[in-house]
This record gives structure tokens, C-alpha cells and sequence, in this order.
């Protein structure tokens, strides 16, 4: 938020393995009172994850499709450059902070067209643009004006709060002895990673914490713990289900693009994103289901 808030504001990269709590870091900045303060209305969060598989030709053109719908509603001209575009959003003295999230799967595709669309955009933070990109790696070649940001995995006890917190228990409550085992066994198998506090914070508010300590040896990874994960309880807690499903070998292709084109949407859905959608497998999916 300091970064993004600064006159001007200084572009940030922030890479890390999956699960370290990009996103999160990148949604706090978005929604912090700083930015709400500067930015007003103008805080666009843009995942370009559901250009996965493009092929490298293409990626040009989706990327440009991809980013005018989300930015600019699809109204761009065909020749114009979302780098312009923006540029005369700013002109009007408009500024205007813009996340883009899973940057790694342009990156994965296309590693110098990532690269340029980075430089066209960095400049922009003269004119008032506050950048904030997330991917899984850092760049091979570092961007001298992006601030770098690697998240850690949480220690203790920071990362014994958020287990509690998502097991709806105080950071501070007392446990007993058997409990504080427990509890002490799932933050070793955590080892600090937020999203495996989630899912085991989670995971321990469905079962207790002995019951699911019993089956997290040390050394377990957190897949095993969900493995033999009943049905019902799954859905009876809608996040624990949709975090543990996405990957899930029983999920196809369709269904993973249609998730991520919801995920685009964090608002909820216009009325006509269906016939305005660029990613055609996912509407027809859609439209297959309705």
C-alpha cells in the first residue's frame, strides 16, 4: 500500500510459490484505506490465469482482448494498445491501481511478451498508474522500477493466530494438553504456508483437533489429509470444498476454465458477459449447463 500510494506510485512485483498468500497480500493493498483514500472507485483486479494453454502466437491478441474487457468493457478499437489506453484514462487525471494476478501463466507462455507488456506499463507511474503484478517466480531479468516483494511463510506465533482463526477458536484460548498437542503437530505439517493454515484450520473446525492430528503425522503433505475427507463434510463447508476440488483429477478442463472466468468477476456477473466473453470452451459450458 505504501508503494502503490506513493507520489508516484512505485510498480510491485510480488512472487512466491503457490499458496504464500500473493493474492492476498495483492487484495489487502487493494482494499487497504490507503487505496480506497487515493484511488477511490478506480482499483481494478484483473487474473489473466484464464489464458492457460494459449499458444504463443496467439497470446498477443488474447492478452489485449483479455485485458480491454476486463479494463475497458471490450470498448477498445482494434488497434488500440491497452498501454495507450490507460495512459489517456491517466491524462484525465484519473489514477488508477491495477492488479494483475497470476502473471506467471504469461510469463510460462511467452516470456518476452511478458516482459514488454511489464515495460509499456511501468512508465505509466508517472501518470499516476499503481501496479501490482503476482506471479510464482521472479523475472529472469529483474525490473530496476517494480519493488520486489517475496512473501514468507508465517512463524510462530503468527502462524498459530491464523490456524486459530480459521478454526473459529481465540489465537489466546486456552487448550488442553492433548488439544495443545494437536494443534502444535498441525503447524509443524503447516510449516507457515497461510493456505495450509486455511485448509487445516478448516479441516479441524469439520473433525476436532484430534481427530485430525491423528492422521497428520509429521511429514504428511496436505493432500493426504483429504483423501479420505467425507463427502458430506466437504460440502457442508463450501470454501474447504471448492480450495480442495479445483485440482481434483475429477474436475475437467471446462469446468477449470469456467471457474476461472467466474473468478474474473469478483463483483458478480453482467448480464451480458456471456455473449461479450472471449474464452468461447467456457461459455459453451455455460450455456450446455443452463
Amino acid at each position: 500500500a505504501e508503494f502503490t500510494s506513493a507520489t508516484p506510485p512505485r510498480p510491485v512485483l510480488i512472487h512466491g510459490y503457490g499458496g504464500l498468500g500473493k493474492t492476498e497480500i495483492a487484495s489487502a493493498c487493494l482494499h487497504s484505506h490507503a487505496a480506497r483514500a487515493c484511488f477511490g472507485a478506480r482499483r481494478l483486479f484483473v487474473s489473466v490465469e484464464a489464458l492457460e494453454g494459449t499458444a504463443a502466437a496467439d497470446l498477443p491478441a488474447r492478452l489485449r482482448q483479455h485485458l480491454d474487457f476486463a479494463l475497458f468493457n471490450g470498448a477498445l478499437g482494434p488497434t488500440a494498445s491497452i498501454a495507450d489506453a490507460l495512459f489517456a484514462a491517466l491524462q484525465a487525471g484519473v489514477p488508477v491501481l491495477l492488479v494483475l494476478d497470476n502473471f506467471e501463466t504469461v510469463v510460462k507462455i511467452d516470456a518476452a511478451h511478458a516482459a514488454e507488456l511489464l515495460d509499456q506499463l511501468a512508465p505509466l507511474a508517472d501518470a499516476g498508474l499503481a501496479l501490482v503484478v503476482t506471479l510464482r517466480e521472479p523475472l529472469a531479468q529483474p525490473r530496476s522500477r517494480f519493488a520486489s516483494i517475496a512473501p514468507q511463510p508465517f512463524a510462530d506465533p503468527a502462524a498459530r493466530h491464523l490456524l486459530c482463526h480459521w478454526m473459529d477458536q481465540p489465537a489466546g484460548a486456552a487448550l488442553s494438553p492433548r488439544d495443545e498437542s494437536a494443534l502444535g503437530r498441525l503447524l509443524r505439517v503447516a510449516e507457515g504456508w497461510p493456505i495450509q493454515l486455511q485448509m487445516l484450520g478448516i479441516l479441524a473446525a469439520i473433525e476436532g483437533l484430534p481427530g485430525l492430528a491423528k492422521r497428520c503425522p509429521d511429514g504428511a503433505g496436505l493432500m493426504q489429509l483429504t483423501d479420505d475427507l467425507p463427502g458430506r463434510d466437504a460440502h457442508r463447508h463450501p470454501l474447504l470444498s471448492n480450495r480442495l476440488t479445483y485440482d481434483a483429477p475429477s474436475l475437467g478442463d471446462a469446468a477449470r476454465s469456467l471457474l476461472r472466468v467466474l473468478a474474473q468477476f469478483p463483483a458478480g456477473l453482467p448480464d451480458d458477459w456471456l455473449e461479450r466473453w472471449p474464452d468461447q470452451t467456457a461459455v459453451r459450458t455455460v450455456q450446455a449447463h443452463k
